[in-house]
């Protein structure tokens, strides 16, 4: 069975089944406890790897030297948004939520925490593809500066448009 589409940012994400695909964004453990920490849309379960779900309109262009502080600022915001949704993640993996960790496909309890890789995936609806690597090093630095605790990375950075999107399979 597959999950109802979700749309957002102007996008719609289709086709996901349900064991596969938890809406981090709008589940119980969150809506009950966000206290205004941001948070992707979902996670997805793909080739043995959390994929973290991230849709926006738009972005600051990387290109104008005026917009470098904004695309500072953007990035943080994103790199702030996976950071919670991997220890959110983390919580509901372990228990921590008590009844509403339940809300979480089982498929995503079974992982094996040692092997799970996660690769956090920010979808920029209309963007041209030039101004995607500055978004995905910005991206990638600002979650590196909240994540290096964790010590070497288990994830992976990935910034792509919408066009990219329907040849992952992601939106229609």
């Amino acid at each position: 069975m597959t999950i109802e589409p979700i749309i957002e940012s102007g996008m719609t994400f289709i086709g996901f089944p349900e064991e596969a695909c938890f809406r981090i964004e709008t589940s119980t453990a969150y809506t009950r406890r966000q206290q205004n920490r941001p948070i992707p849309e979902f996670l997805l379960l793909r080739d043995s790897q959390i994929w973290i779900i991230e849709a926006k309109s738009s972005s600051p262009n990387p290109n104008n030297p005026a917009s470098r502080e904004s695309l500072t600022s953007f990035a943080d915001d994103i790199g702030q948004k996976m950071h919670n949704a991997i220890l959110m993640f983390l919580g509901l993996h372990l228990g921590w939520h008590g009844p509403f960790g339940k809300e979480m496909p089982t498929t995503f309890h079974n992982l094996d925490l040692k092997k799970t890789q996660f690769k956090l995936i920010l979808i920029i609806k209309g963007h041209k593809k030039e101004w995607l690597p500055p978004i995905n090093d910005a991206c990638r630095t600002a979650l590196s500066k909240i994540m290096g605790i964790l010590g070497p990375p288990p994830y992976t950075v990935a910034v792509i448009n919408d066009q990219m999107a329907k040849k992952h399979n992601l939106i229609q």
